[in-house]
């Protein structure tokens, strides 16, 4: 698979990982797999190697979102956040399964800076 962290296989219904990602992002790549499948963005599984690697930012950014609310679910994190006052980071990392860069782009898209 090279350098990407996951693809879709529609057609077989099939999603592929790097084995030698971390967890964390093994998690959100199948995450924003399940999101690329959910909103019907798919690269063909006959297309070529070029054509696989190709993206469309709008439809990366849609999956990249749906796989952060996927895993981090508003309501949950505003739990963390409001009702058990949770601030730290390496906290709320290990709570979701995120890395931190994922943990930021959540917090941030629901107004919480840490």
């Amino acid at each position: 698979m090279g350098l990407m962290s996951s693809s879709l296989e529609r057609d077989d219904k099939i999603i592929c990982l790097n084995a030698d990602a971390c967890p964390e992002h093994r998690r959100f790549a199948v995450a924003r797999e399940l999101g690329r499948w959910c909103l019907g963005f798919s690269r063909r599984a006959s297309a070529s190697e070029l054509e696989r690697l190709a993206v469309d930012p709008d439809e990366e950014c849609r999956a990249d979102q749906f796989a952060l609310e996927l895993l981090m679910p508003g309501i949950a994190v505003k739990a963390m956040m409001e009702i058990h006052r949770v601030r730290d980071p390496v906290a709320h990392r290990k709570a979701f399964g995120v890395s931190s860069l994922a943990l930021y782009a959540r917090l941030d898209a629901l107004g919480y800076f840490l």
